[in-house]
Parts: C-alpha cells; sequence; structure tokens
C-alpha cells in the first residue's frame, strides 16, 4: 500500500464504496468536532482563524501540486491552475483574510454560498478523489480534508458575524462564478482542460450526465448558471433556516 501511488497503480475505491462511506463519515465526525470546539463560544478575533485556515490550505494546495509533479505528470501542469469551483476556495480564503473592505465581503461572500454547498457536494460526490484514488491515498485524504474544512469554514464565519447572508450578494457572487467559469471555459478550449466541468461531465457524476443530455449544445452555460445561482439560493435558503431556529430559541428564553 502506496499512500502516494501514481494514478492507476490500485483501483479507485468509487463513489458510495465503503470506502466513501468510511471516509465520508470520518468528515462528518470531524466537522463535529470543529463545530463543538470552535462554534460553541464566538471567537475574540475570528479573522486569526480564516488566515490560518488559508495559509494551511494553499501551503497543502504546493504540496499536491509538487506531488503530481513528482509522479513525472510535468505535462499536465495547466490541470493544476486552481479554476475549479472548489479550488477558488484557495484565493478566496486569502482574500477573506487578509484583503480589507469590500475586496474581503467579496471574499466572504464566496467563501459561504460557495464554500458551503461546493463542500457539501464534494464530499456526496468526489469524483476527482475516490473517483479515481483508493480510499486511504493521499488525493483523498486531501480533497476529504480540503472540503470539510470549506463546509466549516463557511459555518464559522457566519456564526462570527463576518457575514450577514442577504439577498443583496446575489449579484455579486453570481458574477465571481460567472467571471470564473468564463475563464474556465476559455483555458479548457486552448488547453484541452475541463475545468468546472464545463467542457463534459464527469463520467461518474449522474447529475452532470443529466444536465449534458438535458442543455445539449448549451450545456456550458447550463452548468455556469447552475453553479452560480443554485449554490446561492441553497446556501441561503440553510442561512434563512438558521436564522429562523435562532429566533425560535430567542422567543422560549
Amino acid at each position: 500500500m502506496n499512500f502516494f501511488a501514481e494514478r492507476g497503480v490500485f483501483p479507485p475505491a468509487g463513489l458510495f464504496s465503503l470506502g466513501h462511506l468510511f471516509m465520508l463519515l470520518c468528515c462528518v465526525v470531524l466537522l463535529i468536532v470543529l463545530m463543538k470546539i470552535l462554534l460553541k463560544n464566538k471567537a475574540e478575533n475570528p479573522y486569526k482563524l480564516v488566515r490560518v485556515v488559508a495559509i494551511a490550505v494553499f501551503v497543502l494546495e504546493i504540496v499536491k501540486t509538487a506531488w503530481g509533479l513528482s509522479a513525472g505528470r510535468y505535462n499536465e501542469w495547466y490541470e493544476y491552475l486552481p479554476i475549479w469551483f472548489c479550488s477558488l476556495f484557495i484565493p478566496f480564503s486569502l482574500l477573506a483574510g487578509f484583503a480589507k473592505g469590500r475586496l474581503q465581503s467579496l471574499a466572504f461572500s464566496f467563501l459561504y454560498y460557495g464554500g458551503l454547498i461546493g463542500g457539501a457536494t464534494y464530499l456526496v460526490f468526489p469524483t476527482t478523489s475516490i473517483g479515481r484514488y483508493p480510499f486511504w491515498h493521499f488525493i483523498t485524504f486531501h480533497s476529504m480534508f480540503y472540503h470539510t474544512i470549506m463546509i466549516f469554514v463557511a459555518l464559522y464565519i457566519v456564526r462570527n458575524g463576518l457575514i450577514k447572508p442577504s439577498m443583496k450578494d446575489m449579484k455579486s457572487y453570481v458574477l465571481v462564478i460567472i467571471a470564473a467559469c468564463v475563464l474556465a471555459y476559455v483555458v479548457n478550449e486552448n488547453l484541452g482542460t475541463n475545468y468546472m466541468f464545463l467542457a463534459k461531465p464527469a463520467s461518474n457524476n449522474a447529475l452532470l450526465q443529466f444536465a449534458l443530455a438535458v442543455a445539449g449544445p448549451m450545456y456550458p452555460v447550463a452548468v455556469t448558471l447552475f453553479q452560480a445561482f443554485v449554490s446561492f439560493f441553497s446556501a441561503y435558503g440553510l442561512y434563512l433556516l438558521y436564522k429562523k431556529y435562532l429566533d425560535k430559541k430567542a422567543s422560549q428564553m
């Protein structure tokens, strides 16, 4: 068993396999523990943890890229650009931790709406880790942990008042996602990549396969709009439920 084995040396665990379910359970337990420890009370300086997370995920991404290049895939360097939906968490976490003003607010917007839904979706459909590697592989551990942290950060910044989700966030958030998708589309067309899954759906992702069947040649547009609007309204809806719970709890005190 080689923790850093190249892709293809061992068969992938596969979606919803015992290995996937085990890793998913571990991620849920980790998330609960983090929430119990760090969300119980509001932090005195919540920006500090955001900065720590930003630096940590940036370093982990460097380690992952170094592993990929050391595995002999030098000619695939362009596949390591941070243009995947969830990869945007890295630059936006850095902006949230170290920028100021409107840029920082925009970053927190992505960390909540994109981070919460993107992280949760990946844990259920980890196509680029469990779908390609064994459950005990470095890439699997990296990806599952990374997306768990995305969910935690989304909850953390709401709990500590770094963002108060509002419909006013929709315009700027949607524009960011559309801009990222346009960039991904251009890169895909020129380098033959599949960032944001805009070129084609993952073979093991039934949702994207369905989108291709329905949208046909408009598939890139459909996926772009889906990622922008569904992630926003899903996360915003969850916030409204959370707010309703808090209001009900306060009224009973």
